[in-house]
């Protein structure tokens, strides 16, 4: 929509001249951090006793982080170009509409319309033909004022619009970090956009080709969506230009064959994620356009698509649903979106046959690059709403769906091939219960808690545990695509879990537990029900890996609440005998899993074991975030911890909270990050080196004797479940040794 005239001539632009302004300084304050970087940063790095994977990770990104602040500061110096152009031509197209009006009001039988900036003929002369004769001369003067101020008007919209489209680019697309290429002037910047209009164009006919596209035809559309993938204007223009229909019809022309070549196959791997990207960043367009296009797809889905070729089995295509569900495992697709799919594609689920989604298993092929070949929708949309923690936080806090999801749906089978392990199952659907328990995306290590997070997770732990005594159906021994994902859940909410078993008594009370003393922070999040906590721990240690990351984050957690309570003798015996009783829960459940199993089970779950290697070694892990939880930040606030499982490990990284202000050294010293030089140069009082040394051993020592004495205390061998005493000695070993 164009700016009107009196926009233009009344906008204020001292706040984008103050945005510039600001701009133009920040690439030499990055040039200076980056500089800086190196020597001040990396020191760690240069000592000669740490190598090994650790300090490989280590050198690694920290070579990352030097490359991504170089990138920064040119990519700032592109923006400040950008918004310093685009004032200088505001500022110009301004100062000439002001010197015409200023002509205008000189003239005696002139005037301008200040709202509309029309030049009209406006004589004060009451002689008919002397204003007739006055207007004739004056005409031309009239035309050429009025197509000068259109003209103005139009370089300020063109300015304001190629600004608004180069700030909104993401030349990255899918992949993180800063923009070195990014457009540095409006006349750049409006080039790119005609060019975006050509393209949306181009990729929209190559599309309408269907299986008739050329592999090389393929591989442009592929690299038109790559280079464009992040630029919501060119998304829209494609998207919308496309339509819901004929996307889906075309799309599943141009893949949909069971014949098609390895090389061709490649390339459409490739096409589908560029497309899904694509299809992604359109869909937070709340245009006219995009509006219609998102309720198209949503009436669309039930229906089959409307072939344009024959198949062998005509009048059996594939549903919509399928194939945008396809589609929807790559990008970040706007939450509404989301949701209102999810609610149209699970009620029609529920009424529909595993059988009609997979037709016939040779006649259907829409996911490229995978474990499956598409047939079944639903895990599609797992994908994505594990990539949106926002939308499955919404779309999975039904408990009833969440049931009907994790224990009654029967999940499609359709793996690509007979060597696909069985987790690709149900992998997806872990995926978006993590996403939506945690608060981050399933590939990203964080934790982002909240009240809605903490309900969902809690329904989770339910249902999962629910079963953990009966042999034939053991939850995740029947599905474990979910293995992995339960045990992020229950490191992410280990604090919940040690609170929760912490109920049962012994050294703890309501009133020691009401001051906070395993909180990591206030956000109302709630309390997790002890039978569900012990159940739920004892479903998740019965595998091997999953067992390994959460005895481990919850060693790592008790360290940090007694660490944070050193000075009180009481409130540290309390914390290790509530964590010293959750790893008894996990270990005597593994145990005796693994003595419940048939011998071939047994050895392969052995060997499952072994090959995952020894959560006491850790390595740095590439790309490790830690994300603080929402809430308090006071003393007791969550400090979040992060651990990479050791190569071959089936959980590979998980994320959970740590309490008070000596949270980060208990971490870092069970992490072996302590730092000699610093511990030489300052110590730490109370808290130094050798109690978080003692905390760690005596934990340790405490931990292997409830493996030895206790079995959690409910459904399993209940004549050790009060052995408690048997463990004490450990403790008072601790405690003198705070004293």
């Amino acid at each position: 929509m164009p700016l009107s005239y009196e926009t233009v001539v009344g906008a204020d632009l001292s706040g984008l001249t103050k945005a510039a302004s600001r701009w133009r300084v920040l690439p030499d304050e990055l040039v200076g951090i980056a500089n800086s970087f190196r020597p001040t940063v990396t020191r760690k790095l240069s000592r000669r006793d740490w190598d090994g994977k650790a300090a490989e990770a280590g050198r690694r990104n920290f070579t990352k982080v030097y490359d991504q602040l170089e990138d920064a500061s040119k990519e700032s110096k592109a923006v400040y170009g950008l918004i310093r152009s685009a004032v200088e031509e505001l500022e110009r197209v301004q100062k000439k509409l002001k010197g015409i009006a200023s002509e205008v009001a000189e003239s005696t039988h002139l005037s301008l319309n200040k709202t509309t900036g029309k030049v009209l003929f406006d004589s004060p002369e009451e002689d008919f033909k002397q204003r007739q004769t006055i207007q004739r001369h004056l005409s031309e003067t009239i035309n050429e004022y009025n197509t000068e101020i259109n003209t103005l008007v139009n370089r300020a919209t063109e300015a304001d619009r190629a600004l608004n489209w180069a700030l909104m680019q993401d030349r990255n697309g899918s992949k993180p970090g800063f923009n070195a290429g990014t457009v540095d002037s409006i006349k750049a910047a409006s080039k790119s956009m005609e060019e975006a209009v050509k393209q949306a164009k181009e990729a929209e006919e190559i599309l309408g080709k269907g299986e008739k596209a050329s592999d090389r035809e393929m591989t442009r559309l592929n690299s038109i969506l790559t280079n464009r993938q992040g630029d919501p204007y060119f998304t829209e223009k494609f998207t919308a230009g496309v339509g819901a229909k004929k996307l889906f019809v075309q799309w599943n022309d141009m893949v949909n064959d069971p014949g098609v070549s390895d090389g061709r196959a490649k390339i459409i791997e490739k096409l589908q994620k560029s497309l899904g990207t694509t299809l992604a960043t359109a869909t937070h367009s709340d245009s006219d356009a995009m509006k219609k296009w998102k309720n198209d797809v949503l009436d669309l889905g039930p229906d089959r698509i409307e072939l344009e070729r024959k198949t062998p089995e005509p009048g059996r295509p594939p549903y919509n649903f399928q194939v945008m569900s396809a589609l929807m495992r790559e990008g970040d697709y706007d939450s509404r979106f989301l949701i209102n799919y999810g609610e149209k594609l699970i009620d029609f689920d529920k009424k529909m046959d595993s059988e009609d989604w997979k037709q016939q298993p040779d006649n259907i092929r829409l996911n490229f690059g995978g474990d499956d070949h598409g047939a079944d929708p639903m895990r599609g949309y797992m994908h994505a709403l594990g990539n949106n923690p926002d939308a499955a936080k919404e779309a999975l806090n039904n408990p009833h769906d969440l049931r009907y999801l994790i224990k009654e749906r029967d999940w499609v089978a359709d793996q690509t091939s007979v060597t696909v392990k069985p987790e690709y199952q149900h992998r997806d659907l872990g995926r978006a219960l993590q996403s939506a328990s945690l608060g981050v995306p399933w590939d990203e290590t964080g934790i982002n808690r909240d009240a809605e997070t903490a309900k969902i997770a809690r329904e989770v732990m339910k249902i999962m545990g629910e079963d953990v005594r009966s042999k034939e159906n053991q939850l995740l021994h029947n599905t474990p695509g979910l293995v992995e994902s339960a045990a992020r859940i229950g490191s992410g909410y280990i604090d919940e879990l040690t609170k929760a078993t912490a109920m049962r008594g012994g050294f703890n009370n309501a009133e020691l537990i009401e001051s906070g003393i395993y909180d990591s922070q206030d956000n109302g999040i709630g309390d997790i029900p002890i039978d569900t906590a012990r159940d739920f721990m004892i479903e998740v240690a019965k595998h091997s890996s999953a067992y390994e990351a959460m005895a481990t984050a919850q060693h790592i957690y008790t360290a940090s609440v007694m660490e944070d309570n050193a000075g009180d003798r009481y409130r540290v015996q309390s914390a290790l005998d509530s964590g010293a009783y959750n790893q008894g829960i996990m270990a005597s459940a593994r145990n005796e899993y693994l003595d419940s199993l048939e011998k071939d089970e047994r050895e392969s779950a052995d060997k499952d074991s072994e090959e995952s290697g020894s959560w006491t070694t850790w390595s740095l892990a590439e790309g490790t975030s830690v994300v603080n939880s929402a809430g308090g930040a006071a003393a007791g606030a969550a400090i979040g911890g992060a651990i990479a499982g050791p190569p071959g490990a089936a959980v590979g990284m998980v994320a959970f909270p740590i309490v008070g202000d000596l949270a980060i050294s208990a971490f870092e010293h069970y992490m072996g990050f302590d730092d000699d030089d610093d511990k030489s140069e300052s110590k730490q009082g109370a808290h130094s080196g050798d109690l978080r040394d003692q905390i760690s051993l005596r934990l340790t020592e405490m931990e292997s004797s409830y493996t030895s004495n206790h079995d959690g205390g409910r459904g399993l061998s209940s004549a050790a479940s009060d052995k408690q005493s048997s463990g004490w000695s450990y403790t008072e070993g601790i405690l003198k040794s705070l004293r």
